[in-house]
């Protein structure tokens, strides 16, 4: 029972000896006798409070001795709140804030109520214990929840492992909007047939999640005294440490003095004075794909890079693009070939998550002119989901650098002005990258163009909105409205077949997710009846891989299709191929021909087209790193 259930009885129990005091003739009792149970109460529920308080903060003590330990040259965020008092609101709400916290009533989101979970040969118990979160395997051990990663779309739980204060990730995660747990390795796009690797909090999720880590193992017991400025990203991490600025600015008259002025304050640094290329470096400490030059260097320090420095002084960008001239490149590659594979299109895109700064820096916008990331995002003048800037959604992020397109815009984009078509984004940011189970858009800013997509297979923006058209007949628009070259490339299926079947019966992991998720996307923008792509994602229920599955049959619950009441994604195989059989006999029944070819007249699917397909499938084994 926690502190604020105990008081809510001690009220409510001093409440009820109210009316019988002034009750206490007709019940012929003394007042004084009345008073004496209610003061007796109250001890006896000062003495459970009491209890209450010790047992929370020996719980505060373990999970303190389990997880990081503060460093001394970080003020942390609470000492900005007195002076920067709405900057610190807007922060403190943000997503930023809670990435990582230790695992209080207050940060778990997740069900931890006598909760059993089971994958494979796995099983484990979640309870709650008071103010504490427990995992209890059965033979094994139990372990305290002692921290938690992410707060917006899944909350991942880490426990202690030996030897010392080294902190593992549990097995399950937490999917927030779903209120599901599910198991940690079908959370990420990776073959069930690559091996489960246990992540160490201490090592990878430190680099971004908190600010100013440092691992600090010991190189010959490996026991972890780990350190951070703050859990989360505060102040600190994107506006440098701040003692110098507080002890400065403890005198009043210069506090004010340089809040009148325009001098720039030598003691902290504002990204929003930092030249182009140097705010972006402040994002894209975290926000970006990066190389570690010296492990023993990071597991000393952390990383040495500070607001304000040359990021690529200490903490390279990884750009495919220049990797005949990059060492750091050749190092990776030498270490690990599938490197780049597992975060890069082919043609050098990032393809996955919360890389923004490695497709941001690679756009003409930012290669030939001031493009950065404070030119559409704000920490201090947004709301907390995709932290634009005021007055930055839609169009004008664009318009703000291109004037003369929204004079005219339906002539460029041949759309619409107020239809989807004509959204700046969905053609030059489209949806190409994925990552927690989603796709989002890429932050490389480009044009549509059908030879880029036959060079990488990464699905182009035309045919994300219009799925159920071919490469053919995209390519016939481009050369009209654009002058693009015309389709002399393309093989028979990719001039004649919906573009969105063929990433999802032909493609590889990546494509087939992707497409699923912008099934769902155009639908709800109403610009597709997602009906059609019905039997096609019926077959991605049955995906080797978990995350493939699960995006499908999110997207055909939100098309409505009343079979997925009896679909769990993580059903045993044949439970999955019955529930999707049963899919395709109900689609089949009401189906009419479409332009695809693989609807013959009589509403049956031809399945030796998708079985050609399928054999032509780019089956190798996966592991996107987001």
């Amino acid at each position: 029972m926690t502190s604020w259930e105990l008081s809510l009885i001690a009220l409510l129990a001093v409440a009820a000896f109210v009316p019988l005091i002034v009750r206490r003739r007709s019940l012929g009792a003394s007042p004084w006798l009345l008073v004496s149970g209610a003061a007796l109460l109250l001890a006896a529920t000062g003495v459970l409070l009491g209890g209450a308080a010790a047992r929370r903060a020996d719980s505060l003590a373990r999970i303190a001795a389990t997880t990081p330990g503060p460093r001394p040259d970080y003020v942390t965020s609470d000492r900005c709140r007195a002076c920067h008092p709405d900057q610190y609101q807007s922060w403190h709400r943000s997503y930023h804030r809670t990435m990582t916290q230790r695992a209080s009533p207050e940060a778990v989101v997740a069900d931890f109520d006598n909760v059993t979970l089971r994958d494979a040969d796995l099983e484990f118990r979640l309870e709650r214990r008071g103010d504490e979160f427990w995992v209890i395997q059965e033979g094994e051990g139990e372990w305290q929840a002692v921290m938690t990663t992410g707060s917006h779309h899944q909350q991942v739980f880490w426990v202690p492992m030996s030897p010392a204060k080294r902190l593992g990730d549990f097995a399950f995660l937490w999917l927030i909007e779903e209120k599901l747990w599910i198991p940690m390795r079908d959370a990420f796009l990776k073959h069930p047939d690559l091996p489960t690797i246990t992540r160490t909090w201490n090592f990878n999720c430190l680099q971004c999640h908190v600010t100013g880590g440092q691992p600090l193992a010991d190189p010959t017991t490996g026991a972890m005294d780990t350190r951070t400025g703050e859990l989360g990203i505060a102040c600190e991490a994107c506006h440098g440490p701040a003692d110098e600025h507080v002890s400065t600015h403890r005198d009043p008259l210069r506090r004010y003095s340089e809040h009148l002025g325009d001098d720039a304050d030598p003691t902290i640094v504002n990204p929003s004075r930092l030249t182009p290329e140097a705010s972006t470096q402040v994002c894209g400490q975290c926000h970006g794909i990066s190389f570690v030059p010296s492990f023993r260097d990071f597991n000393a320090h952390g990383f040495r890079y500070r607001p304000g420095d040359d990021l690529e002084a200490t903490k390279p960008t990884i750009r495919p693009r220049h990797a005949a001239s990059s060492a750091h490149i050749a190092t990776l590659m030498r270490e690990n070939p599938g490197y780049l594979d597992a975060m890069f299109w082919s043609d050098g895109m990032v393809r996955v998550s919360g890389r923004d700064m490695n497709g941001m820096i690679e756009s003409p916008c930012a290669v030939r002119g001031d493009l950065q990331c404070l030119s559409c995002h704000s920490m201090h003048d947004s709301e907390p989901v995709n932290q634009l800037s005021q007055d930055m959604e839609g169009n004008a992020a664009c318009v703000q650098c291109h004037p003369a397109f929204s004079e005219s815009l339906q002539e460029h984009t041949h759309h619409a002005p107020e239809s989807s078509g004509s959204q700046c984004m969905n053609c030059h940011m489209p949806y190409t990258v994925y990552g927690l189970l989603k796709t989002i858009r890429s932050h490389e800013i480009d044009s549509p163009a059908l030879a880029t997509e036959i060079a990488t297979g990464r699905p182009n923006a035309c045919n994300l909105c219009h799925l159920d058209q071919s490469l053919g007949w995209t390519s016939a628009h481009l050369a009209d409205w654009y002058g693009q070259p015309g389709a002399a490339r393309l093989t028979d299926d990719q001039r004649d077949l919906a573009a969105g079947a063929r990433w999802m019966l032909a493609g590889d992991a990546g494509q087939r997710a992707i497409a699923a998720d912008a099934i769902a996307r155009a639908a709800s923008r109403s610009a597709l009846d997602g009906k059609w792509a019905t039997p096609h994602l019926a077959l991605l229920l049955d995906d080797d891989y978990g995350a493939v599955r699960f995006i499908a049959a999110r997207t055909l619950r939100q098309l409505g299709e009343p079979a997925m009441h009896a679909y769990d994604w993580q059903s045993p195989r044949p439970e999955r191929q019955r529930v999707a059989g049963g899919l395709l006999r109900s689609w089949r029944a009401s189906a009419a021909p479409d332009k695809t070819r693989l609807i013959r007249a009589d509403g049956s699917v031809d399945l030796a087209r998708v079985d050609a397909l399928i054999s032509e499938r780019d089956n190798r084994k996966m592991d996107l790193r987001e």
